[in-house]
């Protein structure tokens, strides 16, 4: 797994208007406000207000699951199946 995931939606709520289930998504790394000077010109990266997103955001507000080492196998399994498990970040402890 890189620093974009893509999948498929397969549900959405109630307020949801941009997407459908089904819809093919990619989510990016780079935040983009749309209005800014660069957004403009296309360059997102550059956004004024997002950007490069990668860096800025606190890592350990993303851990999802923690394992000891002497449960890697339940770490492996629970990541490879992270559309089930709402895996997004593992963390393996000794």
């Amino acid at each position: 797994m890189g620093h974009e995931g893509v999948g498929i939606i397969d549900k959405v709520g109630p307020v949801v208007t941009a997407f459908k289930v089904g819809d093919r998504v990619l989510i990016s790394c780079i935040g983009a406000c749309g209005q800014c000077v660069y957004c403009r010109k296309l360059m997102y990266s550059h956004c004024t207000t997002g950007g490069w997103i990668l860096g800025k955001i606190d890592p350990k507000l993303l851990i999802t699951h923690r394992f000891k080492l002497d449960r890697i196998l339940d770490a492996y399994d629970t990541f490879a199946h992270a559309a089930n498990t709402r895996a997004l970040k593992v963390i393996i402890e000794a």
